[in-house]
């Protein structure tokens, strides 16, 4: 991977945007898998209300397996948006940096105009 600071500014802003986007995604999917936490737990203790009373069937939906896969999918969920945020922050600070830096140049080199 290319370290941040070797990019000059028309990738950088390239990249700003591309990992805003990617970010977007992954903030879309935390939130869907979220959503579907909840729909998932009352379909299967739907299920297994049917042959069992609902404190059964509560504890029989929360240790189904696909119950479970589905918290896996969560973790990987959270995991990716929490990378895309910290790419999209990476960048995001690369630009704060050298736009201070040009900033700092701009005024030392005004004061050093006004002192001549």
């Amino acid at each position: 991977m290319t370290n941040i600071r070797n990019i000059d500014g028309p990738e950088l802003s390239h990249r700003h945007y591309e990992k805003g986007r990617e970010w977007a995604v992954a903030d879309q999917q935390w939130w869907w898998v979220q959503e579907y936490r909840k729909v998932l737990l009352a379909e299967l203790t739907l299920e297994y209300s049917r042959t069992e009373g609902v404190t059964k069937a509560k504890e029989l939906a929360r240790s189904d397996k696909r119950f479970r896969d589905h918290l896996e999918a969560m973790k990987v969920a959270l995991e990716n948006r929490n990378l895309a945020k910290v790419e999209y922050e990476e960048c995001q600070y690369e630009i704060k940096r050298r736009l201070n830096k040009a900033f700092i140049r701009n005024r030392e080199h005004a004061a050093g105009s006004l002192q001549t």
